[in-house]
């Protein structure tokens, strides 16, 4: 699953499949198999391609469709602490449809 996104984020940060795998610590036939889903990265792996990617790794995972991470700042949204799980998704869930119904990623 993490094939078709990990590829545009790469061509977005306008890196080769060899340059990727060298800034891992890997050979180029890794990301190839992850981008063409053969093989899945491993749950650091995934986290060292976000940060290089300058994406979330929730985008990366499928769960999210925006590519940037949420950023923390005075202007973050503080939720209650008794709010669901279910209600938290659902939030996230609002949050990225506002982003991208405003283009703000």
């Amino acid at each position: 699953m993490i094939g078709g996104r990990l590829a545009e984020a790469r061509k977005n940060a306008d890196l080769t499949q060899k340059e990727l795998a060298q800034m891992i610590g890997y050979g180029k036939d890794s990301i190839s198999a992850y981008e063409r889903d053969k093989a899945q990265p491993n749950d650091e792996t995934t986290v060292k391609l976000a940060q290089i990617l300058k994406v979330s790794t929730d985008y990366l995972l499928g769960k999210s469709r925006n590519p940037k991470p949420y950023i923390i700042s005075s202007n973050a949204i503080r939720l209650p602490e008794k709010i669901s799980i279910n209600g938290r998704k659902e939030l996230e869930n609002f949050l990225d449809y506002l982003m991208y119904k405003y283009d703000c990623f």
